[in-house]
């Protein structure tokens, strides 16, 4: 996957992470987040996407990582120690998105496709699809109009 993404085009590139993101909010039911298709649509055609914080998409995205914190502090914080492992998981999970989204909206597009796609690669069996990862590597091999 490293080299293909080595030598992919910057449209390849920034199509590939767009994709990602898209895929990940889609498995974790977060594909009518508002202002998220238009600003991952925005990016992959290469335009620079600002989230505020104080916008739809912001607020969803602080949401998500707060999420995601508070499940990492449940595992020292006795406080939360109630939570179980299957909650602790499933809160992480926004968090991943978070990180991969932020990654898709970055300007360059070859570490934003290399961080959008580590979810994928390196992240829990939820957010792993092998046939996906086949089809990614399609795409940077032969262009984003391949899978």
């Amino acid at each position: 996957m490293r080299a293909a993404l080595e030598a992919a085009p910057a449209h390849v590139q920034r199509a590939v992470a767009a994709r990602e993101a898209m895929r990940l909010a889609a498995v974790l039911d977060l594909d009518g987040t508002p202002g998220l298709a238009e600003a991952v649509a925005a990016a992959e055609r290469g335009e620079h996407v600002t989230v505020s914080p104080t916008s739809g998409l912001g607020v969803h995205v602080r949401s998500w990582l707060e999420r995601s914190c508070q499940a990492g502090r449940s595992l020292n914080d006795f406080a939360h120690s109630k939570v179980n492992d299957d909650e602790r998981n499933a809160a992480y999970m926004p968090g991943w998105f978070a990180e991969a989204l932020n990654a898709a909206l970055w300007p360059e597009p070859h570490a934003a496709a290399r961080a959008a796609l580590r979810p994928l690669t390196q992240g829990p069996p939820l957010l792993r699809d092998p046939a996906w990862e086949a089809a990614v590597l399609e795409m940077l091999r032969n262009g984003a109009d391949s899978a």
